[in-house]
């Protein structure tokens, strides 16, 4: 039994610019870095016993402000990893708009469309299950999962048991809290919380 939890890395340039970066490693911007520290400061008062992040550096970076608090070193696991958009990426949803007009409208309407050279959210969403479920069987206690908005919202699709994605915003440093228990060989999730960004707030 035990908490976890679902963490947005901070900003990057690309946020800000409101590019795709599924895949593409894209760093934090120093706002980003900030964003973080507020974030480990705000989590200091957690007994967290595990950090695990995406390999992407905006991910690891966020995971590394975060673990450094704890004594913590940080496990990095591409199950984490941020959608593929395969030829979306490094475009705005402007150039998507004009450059792939059909494959942009048809998203809209549903999740799982095949954008050129890019994963479907049922893949996204069966990396990232397979990924969280295999930490909560094997440790106990205050699990931080340091991701990114696709895959984060996908996890807690499949822990809340919907498919649709629109409702679910994830901000910057986001964090969503979860709790968990083992029912046989399963693992059983309770959404506590999604998306809370006080700590971006206070002094």
């Amino acid at each position: 039994m035990g908490r976890l939890l679902l963490i947005r890395h901070g900003e990057t340039v690309w946020n800000k610019e409101g590019r795709y970066q599924g895949q593409t490693d894209i760093p934090l911007s120093p706002l980003g870095v900030h964003q973080a520290q507020r974030l480990a400061a705000h989590l200091q008062k957690e007994t967290i016993t595990h950090v695990i992040s995406s390999d992407l550096s905006r991910a690891y970076e966020t995971a590394q402000i975060i673990a450094e608090k704890h004594g913590l070193p940080v496990v990095v696991d591409e199950g984490l990893r941020e959608f593929c958009f395969g030829v979306w990426e490094g475009l705005t949803r402007t150039e998507i708009q004009t450059k792939y007009k059909d494959h942009y409208y048809a998203k809209q309407q549903g999740d799982d469309v095949c954008i050129p050279g890019a994963e479907t959210a049922f893949q996204v969403r069966q990396r990232v299950t397979k990924c969280i479920s295999s930490y909560c069987q094997r440790y106990d206690g205050v699990l931080v999962f340091v991701s990114h908005g696709g895959t984060i919202r996908q996890a807690l699709l499949a822990m809340l048991n919907e498919k649709e994605s629109k409702r679910i915003i994830l901000n910057n440093t986001g964090i969503s809290t979860v709790s968990y228990a083992l029912n046989a060989r399963e693992v059983v999730y309770t959404v506590e919380k999604i998306n809370a960004t006080h700590h971006l707030a206070s002094n």
